[in-house]
């Protein structure tokens, strides 16, 4: 007899779990092969891309899924050598993404600017 009743007459406990997360979900693609589906042409950006991967793991700051799917969407505006630049200077200043909104917003003002400029260019009349 235990201190609080006898456990032999309670007997088995019928619980019933269901299904384990794991069993639920299909297992997602790895952050690469996600970048890969997207930029699979470019052999360098996908190089410095996974050296970006691999040094957040060593740092343990991997980024999410969905902050990486919105990363590669604001990459993939930028032209292909902003987005060697961008990747290149995330990986030298260990910064946690690889394109930041600043980035965007300049490359497209240097478009517009530099149509400005050849608009506005005054003639010498000193």
């Amino acid at each position: 007899m235990a201190l609080f009743g006898n456990f032999k007459k309670a007997g088995k406990l019928n619980i019933d779990w269901g299904i384990s997360s794991s069993e639920k979900q299909e297992r997602q693609p790895p952050l690469y092969k996600v970048a890969e589906e997207m930029f699979g042409e470019d052999k360098k950006l996908m190089m410095f891309i996974s050296m970006f991967l691999k040094g957040c793991r060593e740092k343990h700051r991997y980024p999410t899924r969905q902050a990486w799917n919105m990363q590669l969407g604001m990459l993939q505006k930028l032209s292909p050598k902003e987005r060697l630049a961008s990747v290149d200077n995330s990986i030298k200043y260990s910064w946690n993404s690889i394109v930041y909104e600043k980035d965007t917003k300049k490359s497209q003002n240097t478009v517009s600017i530099e149509k400005e400029d050849k608009n506005n260019i005054m003639p010498i009349g000193f």
